[in-house]
């Protein structure tokens, strides 16, 4: 197994007095994609927030890399874990040069301006995803395969050693899913990052992931290897959809039998 970088143990969160998340544990590894399932309201983008250090959980802890994550400061945080929200719009009429240089702003001291090789970096990381021709385009005029592929830039010249997205897919057509999907994969075994996404097709999680978590009302139902995880029963107990386990040319899919 790769490098452990971040633990959570017994992560509980309420609001207003209302349990969301209940004795969530994991660990994430080094060069490894894991996949976060549920239905709405299942607790996964609390969970992300938690582990993203945006929120304190009221139970358990997180450590990133050994040390409480609670006691890093974000810029010392955000030099180890970058974030694809499934939705940005700065405010700014920003290029997407600009948005991707963005990355380098933890490794800045004090206001300093990114320098030639902080820019080399971004047109590199625009080259490697294939959007190097949207270097001039306004980040809140391009599609929304292009902004994912933006913010996976700019988390790449960010150089963590983390990455988590929040339903990177979402919203995309099919091409822009394979295409995304197979970044995130790329991310992992190439760059050896460790990869966290919030995602909601579990043929995502079967054909993408190392590890998957689902979870149902805050709770953890099943964790390990996707196909031990995504289940027929675990698919029913969670969705409560009657579903088969296919495999069809070396990969596991899911096919629906009927919707109840």
């Amino acid at each position: 197994m790769h490098n452990k970088i971040m633990e959570a143990e017994d992560i509980s969160f309420s609001y207003g007095g209302r349990h969301v998340l209940k004795n969530i544990s994991l660990n994430i590894h080094a060069g490894e994609v894991l996949s976060i399932l549920g239905p709405n309201g299942a607790g996964k983008t609390t969970l992300l927030n938690c582990l993203l250090n945006f929120v304190k959980p009221v139970g358990g802890r997180i450590k990133l890399k050994g040390k409480p994550a609670e006691e890093y400061k974000r810029r010392d945080f955000c030099r180890i874990v970058s974030f694809v929200p499934q939705m940005h719009r700065p405010v700014f009429d920003y290029t997407v040069e600009e948005i991707v240089l963005m990355g380098k702003n933890p490794h800045l001291e004090g206001c300093a301006a990114p320098s030639k090789k902080d820019r080399a970096e971004a047109l590199a990381a625009l080259a490697e995803l294939n959007i190097e021709h949207l270097r001039d385009a306004r980040y809140t005029k391009i599609s929304g395969g292009e902004l994912r592929l933006a913010l996976i830039a700019r988390a790449i010249v960010q150089a963590t050693e983390m990455i988590f997205l929040d339903e990177p897919a979402a919203h995309l057509d099919l091409k822009n899913q394979i295409d995304i999907m197979g970044v995130i994969r790329d991310l992992a075994a190439v760059r050896k990052m460790a990869a966290v996404m919030v995602v909601h097709d579990p043929d995502h999680a079967l054909a993408y992931s190392d590890r998957a978590l689902l979870l149902k009302d805050g709770r953890s139902v099943a964790a390990g290897a996707p196909s031990e995880t995504i289940t027929s029963e675990n698919l029913m107990s969670v969705y409560g959809v009657d579903a088969a386990i296919i495999e069809f040319e070396g990969r596991k899919k899911v096919m629906i039998r009927n919707k109840i």
